[in-house]
């Protein structure tokens, strides 16, 4: 894991987004600034997103005839494990080479020293 990609996580937990798109934005905002290299998905017309190789927005509306509401990102770190290409061309940009596992202890450890704690889910039996 070099330390620019480390940046990105670190970025994205610190800010609650991803290179200043917000859960929040509409799917053009996201689009103009993660660019047009993503897959389309939709369930009924009520809920769409956008996969971006590791990063992945999700909209909901009432009915066709009402606009995309911005509604949560993930960031599908477990897709690493993929390769660098899964990462989106924009942020490889940005900040750079990926590995394909990111260091969660580090993580953990630098995202604390910046005041934004993190937490570890417990396992489901």
């Amino acid at each position: 894991m070099t330390p620019h990609s480390l940046a990105f996580h670190l970025d994205v937990i610190a800010s609650g987004t991803v290179l200043g798109a917000r859960p929040t934005d509409s799917p053009d905002q996201v689009t103009s600034i993660l660019g047009t290299d993503f897959a389309e998905n939709t369930h009924g017309g009520g809920s769409m997103w956008r996969d971006y190789g590791m990063v992945e927005f999700f909209w909901q509306r009432e009915s066709r005839h009402h606009p995309w509401q911005g509604h949560h990102f993930t960031v599908q770190v477990h897709r690493l494990s993929w390769g660098g290409s899964v990462v989106n061309r924009v942020i490889r940009e940005r900040y750079g080479r990926f590995g394909r596992h990111l260091p969660f202890a580090k993580l953990e450890r630098l995202s604390a020293a910046r005041g934004a704690a993190t937490s570890t889910p417990s396992r489901r039996r």
